[in-house]
C-alpha cells in the first residue's frame, strides 16, 4: 500500500520529468531561447541571468523576457518590479 510520502515522491518525479521535457522542446523550437543560450558559456550562467530577471523585473510576456536577456535588459519592455 502506498503511503502519502511515496505518492508525493512519484508526483514530484513526474513533474521534474515534465519540466525537463518542456525545457528540451523549448531549446529545440524557440529561436529566442537558443539566442539567449548562445550568449552564455553554460546553462547555469543562463539560469542565473533568468533568475535575476524574475527577481528584479515585471515581465509582461516570454518574448520580452528572452529579448531582455539577449539584449542585456534593453531589448524587451521590462520594468523594475515595484511591488515590494
Amino acid at each position: 500500500m502506498d503511503t502519502a510520502n511515496n505518492i508525493c515522491q512519484r508526483h514530484f518525479a513526474t513533474l521534474m520529468m515534465l519540466a525537463f521535457l518542456v525545457d528540451q522542446v523549448q531549446e529545440h523550437v524557440c529561436v529566442l531561447f537558443r539566442a539567449a543560450r548562445n550568449m552564455f558559456y553554460s546553462r547555469k550562467a543562463l539560469w542565473e541571468e533568468m533568475r535575476g530577471l524574475f527577481r528584479g523585473f515585471f515581465i509582461k510576456c516570454w518574448e520580452d523576457f528572452w529579448l531582455g536577456i539577449i539584449f542585456e535588459w534593453g531589448g524587451g519592455e521590462l520594468r523594475p518590479d515595484d511591488t515590494s
